[in-house]
């Protein structure tokens, strides 16, 4: 069978942060500095201490700010340095500290990555006198110290692997992102169970699990980090079988995959495989060729893998004459050249892109970027 193709081509006109998430609060509205109404003490008896508190009064509250930092300081740090925190803050001793200012160095300590939460204390300092510098350009009237008060995430103190036998521990520890003294951060360990996975599936072991397990201790904002794996056996592939299979060996066929006997079975390449056996067929003369089915089987301990791929082969077909229609710009002996395949060559689905390219490309050097080349085949006996 022959196939003849005509190339209509239509012209255009030629062309011419899952980041944490905070609330800044008003000065007012932090720790240590809630706007009420003077209360009677209150009593608290234990069982061998009177213990009296006395709520603060109006007068420990700074006002609404612009503020002179007279003091910088950090609450809740434990691994982490405080000057690290200070520099992401904008409070800096002898300047100018802004309400608008809180909720961004809430938003930048956050991002260190290596804090949990964060809330930023205002509180009043009498003794202190405003920079008259201050005073004058800002309306200045208060001292104040500001405090960032941290939760830390906890460092990972350890980390090791179990369940391994495939791999080494070490192996495994590579593919992951978090690493010993790093700070925790539970959305990574996710992710690296993911790819601890995919690498083990890309060994054979198709049933491999993962999981962890994690201890805190407090104190010391630390923790233990254990990979749990249950690895499964490792498959390889103990046969392919192509049914429909007629104009090739199967051998043949079967030679281009990385999914074939002996091998490691590796499912994520089976459509690659399946994408050989398409342009292998299309670019020999099977211009209708088709995978109708694909499925895997395995033995009892799925330790080996059988695939079976269906296909449907279609009819052998060469190249037959090669006419256009609805061109305007160039005659077709200025086009012919152009045509990669050859009368009486077995089909070529390459070469037959290969001269649609060609074809748009000519057409976009005189300016019709817009150019459309549709290849009908008409089939002839």
């Amino acid at each position: 069978m022959r196939i003849s193709t005509v190339l209509l081509l239509l012209s255009s006109l030629p062309a011419a942060m899952a980041g944490a998430q905070s609330t800044a609060t008003a000065p007012g509205d932090l720790p240590g500095m809630q706007q009420q109404a003077p209360a009677a003490p209150r009593v608290v008896l234990p069982a061998e201490h009177l213990v009296i508190e006395v709520p603060k009064s109006d007068s420990d509250e700074p006002d609404a700010g612009p503020w002179a930092v007279a003091e910088v300081a950090v609450s809740g740090d434990v691994n982490l340095r405080p000057k690290t925190v200070i520099k992401a803050g904008k409070a800096r001793k002898g300047r100018v500290y802004m309400k608008d200012f809180v909720q961004d160095d809430i938003e930048a300590i956050l991002a260190l990555g290596s804090v949990d939460k964060v809330s930023v204390d205002i509180a009043k300092l009498p003794g202190a006198e405003v920079p008259e510098k201050l005073a004058r350009a800002a309306g200045v009237t208060e001292s104040v110290r500001v405090t960032y008060i941290i939760a830390e995430k906890p460092v990972i103190r350890s980390l090791e692997v179990s369940g391994n036998k495939g791999l080494s521990k070490g192996r495994v520890k590579d593919e992951m992102t978090l690493k010993k003294k790093d700070y925790f951060d539970e959305l990574k360990v996710r992710e690296d169970l993911i790819k601890i996975a995919d690498m083990y599936r890309e060994k054979g072991y198709i049933d491999i699990q993962t999981d962890y397990e994690v201890k805190f201790d407090s104190a010391a904002s630390a923790c233990d980090l254990t990979i749990k794996l249950k690895e499964g056996n490792k498959a390889r592939v103990a046969d392919v079988r192509i049914n429909g299979a007629e104009g090739f060996p199967v051998k043949k066929l079967v030679k281009k995959f990385k999914n074939r006997p002996k091998k490691i079975y590796a499912p994520q390449e089976l459509s690659s495989d399946i994408e050989k056996l398409k342009e292998f067929y299309k670019n020999n003369g099977y211009a209708d060729f088709s995978v109708d089915r694909t499925s895997t089987t395995f033995n009892e301990n799925r330790s080996s893998a059988t695939i079976d791929i269906t296909i449907t082969e279609g009819k052998k077909i060469k190249f037959g004459g090669t006419y256009f229609s609805g061109n305007s710009v160039y005659l077709p002996s200025d086009l012919l050249p152009l045509v990669e395949y050859r009368r009486g060559k077995y089909f070529s689905q390459e070469k037959l892109d290969d001269t649609v390219r060609a074809l748009q490309d000519k057409y976009a050097d005189k300016g019709y970027l817009k150019a459309v080349i549709v290849p009908q085949r008409n089939f002839v006996e």
